[in-house]
């Protein structure tokens, strides 16, 4: 007999490897920015590979924009989404990625992520909560 798992999550979490994010916040009393690429995104947070210069840490308050591609938005009810949250977590990215299917990384700058799908051993994954989530440009047929 199988064991069922039971879903913890109160939102419903999808894959989306190539939506853009962009995370802001203070640090160090400076305002920063920072771009990378969402691995999957729900209506509580979002995973996402970041560049190595990310500057936040777990707890930290930042604030994200998600913006889902034409290509993606048939999976997600929401274009964009722009979100105030926390950092849950920040660890180095395995090199072929966790489930080792992704592909190597090839040329991407050090300090900035690859392309979605590429994984550089500088980049981190990162979770962010979000606390505060405001849509915008919600997509038909979800």
């Amino acid at each position: 007999m199988a064991a069922q798992v039971a879903e913890r999550r109160r939102h419903r979490r999808v894959e989306l490897p190539a939506a853009h994010v962009d995370v802001s916040g203070q640090t160090a009393g400076n305002a920063r920015s920072v771009s990378g690429w969402t691995r999957n995104v729900s209506l509580a947070g979002c995973s996402a590979t970041m560049p190595a210069s990310f500057p936040w840490r777990s707890g930290d308050a930042v604030s994200c924009t998600v913006t889902v591609s034409d290509t993606q938005s048939k999976h997600f009810p929401f274009v964009r989404l722009v979100a105030s949250g926390y950092v849950v977590r920040v660890q180095p990215t395995a090199p072929h990625g966790r489930r080792g299917s992704d592909r190597p990384a090839t040329g991407a700058e050090a300090g900035s992520v690859a392309e979605p799908g590429e994984r550089q051993a500088h980049d981190l994954d990162v979770a962010i909560a979000f606390s505060d989530i405001v849509p915008l440009a919600t997509t038909s047929g979800f």
